[in-house]
């Protein structure tokens, strides 16, 4: 049995990995970090009995999760055994081939593709070979679920710092579930949602897999749901009646797609103002708040400075209201995961939210979720072309 699991990284692969870490502390996983390369991360396992417990479908960072069967200096074709990879008893099989910061790939593609074929006819079974396409040296997420790899095999090769690591992909993000819940549900307003994908994370940071999640800003309800699906009791609040409106539709139209036990969504869900918290929640403890507020208006070009730091004061306000309320309604080491903005200039620097006085002044410490790993902090979420860069803060009731 494989110690190794590798994960191949999202977008972002500092925020893929502070996920992973997050997620595998709060199920008390033990684990050590193997290596991490920008592409993927591989995790040493002291109870590989424990893999079924990781699931790709509770990650919002991850594309692939692949068990590692060989770990070694060199690497030849002939130290694979073909019963790690495929399933003997069939009678045809496709395989793809995908490499990983391989600086030889060019050699070993072939080499591994004429082994395995060889190896599978000695077995009397039929082999299909998919290639990558051409001028990439990996499959993507999308390619293995079109291919119907996951029925047969992906051979992936990782290297790092002088090791070969060979595994199977044994599952993949599936972008199609998280299209659905983004453009598929009933009611849309981009300016309202984050990706259900970084909803995904965000909750995953916490650290907390179980109790009741909050989302005091929350729009559509992207939060709310990817909360649902993962096992949280939800409430959520939001000052626009239409965008509550429109995310109970949205819950609902959950609850009858993915077969949820769904009730009272209109006693869980407030057209209320998130600076009183304290009042719509004094019989019960929240658990963990996660939240994307108000970022500030939408930029048509990058700001001067004074234009961000009158924006950045008006938020700091906001901010400095709701969370020590939020404070107030979590339970004793309670956890928020909330973005704040951080603004790019027209001089080419950026100008955030001084979100460590604020977290002071309201009784939160910050937590660094890649602490012994990274000192990047706070983790940020963005595109090139993004004007406002979503800053993504952990922090813990004090």
């Amino acid at each position: 049995m494989a110690n190794y699991l590798a994960f191949v990284l999202g977008k972002n692969p500092e925020l893929s990995v502070a996920e992973v870490l997050a997620y595998l502390n709060s199920r008390k996983i033990s684990f050590s970090v193997t290596t991490i390369e920008k592409e993927f991360l591989i995790i040493d396992f002291h109870e590989p009995s424990r893999y079924p417990e990781i699931k790709i479908d509770d990650l919002g960072g991850i594309l692939k999760i692949c068990p590692v069967f060989i770990d070694s200096e060199n690497f030849l074709p002939s130290m694979i055994k073909i019963e790690n990879f495929f399933n003997l008893s069939k009678k045809a099989v496709n395989f793809g081939i995908s490499m990983y910061n391989v600086k030889n790939w060019h050699e070993l593609v072939p080499d591994i593709e004429r082994y395995l074929k060889s190896e599978l006819r000695a077995n009397k079974i039929k082999a299909g070979y998919i290639k990558t396409p051409e001028s990439h040296v990996a499959l993507t997420h999308t390619d293995v679920i079109n291919k119907k790899l996951l029925e047969d095999s992906e051979v992936v090769v990782f290297f790092s710092k002088n090791r070969y690591y060979i595994g199977k992909t044994d599952s993949v993000h599936n972008p199609y579930e998280f299209q659905k819940r983004d453009v598929g549900r009933p009611e849309q307003r981009a300016i309202y949602s984050i990706p259900p994908r970084l909803a995904k994370i965000m909750i995953n940071l916490t650290g907390i897999k179980s109790g009741i999640l909050l989302d005091p800003f929350c729009g559509m309800g992207t939060i709310l749901q990817e909360g649902v699906l993962m096992g949280f009791d939800i409430r959520g609040v939001d000052l626009d009646k239409n965008c509550i409106i429109s995310a109970i539709k949205n819950l609902g139209w959950l609850k009858k797609e993915y077969f949820l036990e769904l009730k009272e969504l209109d006693k869980k869900i407030l057209n209320k103002d998130s600076k009183n918290l304290s009042k719509y929640f004094e019989k019960e403890s929240i658990d963990l708040i996660v939240t994307e507020p108000y970022l500030g208006p939408p930029l048509k070009r990058f700001p001067p400075k004074k234009e961000a730091e009158d924006i950045l004061k008006r938020i700091d306000q906001l901010y400095s209201q709701v969370l020590p309320e939020a404070q107030k309604v979590l339970k004793p080491k309670g956890r928020v995961c909330i973005i704040s903005p951080r603004i790019r200039l027209d001089s080419g620097s950026t100008l955030s939210l001084d979100m460590k006085k604020i977290c002071k002044n309201s009784g939160f410490r910050e937590i660094n979720p890649l602490v012994g790993i990274s000192n990047t902090f706070p983790l940020t979420d963005s595109e090139d072309r993004h004007r406002i860069i979503r800053e993504i803060n952990v922090l813990e009731k004090g």
